[in-house]
């Protein structure tokens, strides 16, 4: 009985449904549920199943191209490129062009190269320095070729002085050099601060009289005096050539003064020193000058006097003696100095920074002692038979030692207050060493 109960109420659903389900008009109420469809389904076998729908594709996904592989860049080789160094005047080797690949950065070889009469200061890719500029053993970075030309400043004894040059019309109080009429034009040029000293002079030079002795004053540091006008030439000359400089004076057209007719030369330990003659030598008088040439010289009687003012800052000074009103605060003389020559530098210097110009030795000036004109050319008179001493010595009295007094003297005379002073000239590129 429970079997029975147990199939009706399974049945029960079913009847239900097909109940509730009316068939389609014009066709049998026939109709059977398809469990597995779920679709209505006709009976009988004829029917045609409805079609089942299609699932939906799955959406296409667009195909992404695969990233194309980055190319590969060609590295560029890299360029060589050369380094060269010029000496420029100078002497010496620094050794073939060198290369190196683009991009080297080098430290410079330290320059080996020499030029007498010069310093080395450094490098530059032009000749006349206007190009790229290097310090010696400084960097440098090769993207090109390079060459690289030694820089030269003409070396000047830290003891010589700029003299700026000027053009002066008119009369100076109490000269006899720049007097109304006259034009007188000075270059720049420099002037050593102190008189030539014993030691100096005795590197080159020997004496053709008496030498300095204590009574009158001996000593490295004294200046050197028994020297005439031509052992003043044949210092500068010598000197000249020993520091690689053009000398100023000629005989003959010979510039070396060991070659000149009539020097005196003398032999001590294995040195030989040369001096001019003792008298009067009409060959040596015809001694010329090329004042534009950068060895030493003595100056004109112009270039003194200028000098002994104070220069262009000193002119409107117009003190009687170099520096000073006061003759004692700037020289050795007859008052003060003992009887000798004193040691250089010991005064008081003039606004341009030199000393001794007033007192100690008398100075050889290049110039003929002669009268002065308008039409008298700036380096003095043409020939005459003595030359011109300026400055005064320390046995003389205050007279003599103003920035105005003309000494006339012989040439060849060797008095114990005979020395000189040396000037050079201005060049370009030089060290200015202005006081």
């Amino acid at each position: 009985m429970k079997k029975i109960f147990h199939i009706l109420m399974l049945l029960l659903p079913l009847v239900f449904i097909e109940s509730c389900v009316s068939a389609p008009e014009g066709e049998s109420s026939s109709w059977r549920i398809s469990k597995d469809e779920g679709d209505f389904v006709r009976k009988n076998q004829n029917a045609v199943p409805k079609k089942k729908k299609k699932p939906a594709p799955p959406p296409v996904q667009e195909e992404k191209p695969e990233p194309k592989p980055e190319p590969v860049k060609a590295v560029p080789e890299k360029k060589t490129y050369s380094l060269k160094f010029h000496a420029n005047g100078g002497d010496g080797s620094m050794g073939g062009a060198r290369h190196y690949t683009e991009g080297t950065i080098l430290e410079l070889a330290k320059n080996r190269f020499t030029r007498p009469g010069f310093n080395f200061t450094g490098w530059s890719t032009n000749p006349d320095g206007s190009g790229e500029s290097y310090k010696d053993s400084g960097r440098i970075v090769l993207n090109k070729d390079i060459e690289l030309y030694a820089q030269w400043i003409s070396i000047v004894d830290s003891d010589f002085v700029e003299v700026e040059g000027t053009s002066l019309s008119g009369a100076l109080k109490g000269s006899a050099i720049f007097i109304r009429g006259r034009t007188v034009s000075i270059d720049t040029f420099y002037m050593c601060n102190h008189e030539v000293t014993q030691a100096e002079y005795e590197k080159y030079c020997c004496y053709g009289g008496r030498k300095p002795g204590e009574e009158d004053g001996s000593g490295a540091d004294i200046p050197v005096y028994y020297t005439n006008w031509y052992d003043a030439i044949v210092y500068c000359n010598l000197r000249s050539i020993a520091e690689g400089r053009e000398p100023v004076y000629s005989l003959e057209g010979e510039k070396d003064p060991k070659n000149w007719s009539g020097i005196i030369s003398k032999t001590e330990n294995d040195t030989t020193k040369y001096c001019g003659p003792a008298s009067k030598n009409p060959l040596w008088d015809k001694i010329k000058m090329n004042i534009k040439a950068t060895g030493y010289r003595l100056p004109t009687e112009a270039e003194w006097e200028y000098a002994a003012r104070g220069g262009r800052t000193g002119l409107s000074d117009s003190y009687t003696y170099s520096g000073s009103e006061n003759l004692k605060n700037v020289a050795w003389y007859e008052a003060n100095s003992f009887g000798k020559a004193q040691k250089i530098r010991q005064k008081a210097k003039n606004k341009l920074g030199i000393y001794d110009m007033s007192g100690n030795v008398w100075e050889w000036c290049w110039d003929w002692y002669a009268p002065i004109s308008s039409g008298t050319a700036p380096t003095g008179a043409a020939f005459a038979s003595s030359r011109v001493e300026r400055g005064g010595d320390w046995f003389n009295e205050q007279l003599y030692c103003t920035v105005s007094y003309r000494l006339e003297d012989d040439q060849s005379g060797r008095d114990a207050g005979d020395g000189f002073r040396l000037v050079c000239n201005f060049m370009d590129g030089i060290t200015t060493l202005k006081r």
